[in-house]
């Protein structure tokens, strides 16, 4: 597959864009890419591995994880051999939940290898916004 910068930025953007989607609108998913998306959790991080992916025209595939705004980490998911194998590992998240979605674009469209609106996960084992004080002891004398 020949890859430059501006193939690279058209197939993030499309896979991006079609994440989202999927997301709104499931039947959009009529594509003829064939291919399964396998979506791990492993400490603080989400673990996506595409095989056995196939079209006669792939253009890319790519990795979404989205929290409770849809918003989140993603990216490309590079392939190699025929049918293609490729992995996604986000960057390590904060504890929440979250929904992965894994798509392929193709001449035909883009094809969702994930259920229709995404994997449900749940991270434990990232960071967290609150803060824990644990036993605060103030004493301000008399």
């Amino acid at each position: 597959m020949k890859t430059t910068p501006k193939r690279i930025a058209r197939v993030g953007m499309i896979a991006g864009v079609g994440a989202l989607a999927l997301l709104a609108n499931p039947a959009l998913s009529s594509a003829v890419v064939a291919g399964t998306a396998d979506v791990t959790v492993e400490g603080a991080t989400v673990v996506v591995k595409l095989s056995g992916v196939s079209s006669p025209t792939l253009i890319g595939c790519a990795a979404q994880i989205l929290d409770s705004k849809n918003e989140g980490p993603g990216g490309l998911v590079p392939l190699t051999g025929e049918p293609g194998v490729g992995t996604y590992t986000s960057p390590v998240l904060d504890n929440g939940d979250y929904r992965v979605v894994a798509v392929c674009t193709d001449a035909s469209g883009l094809t969702g290898l994930t259920a229709p609106g995404g994997v449900p996960v749940t991270i434990t084992g990232g960071t967290s916004s609150e803060l824990d004080f644990g036993s605060l002891n103030l004493n301000f004398g008399s």
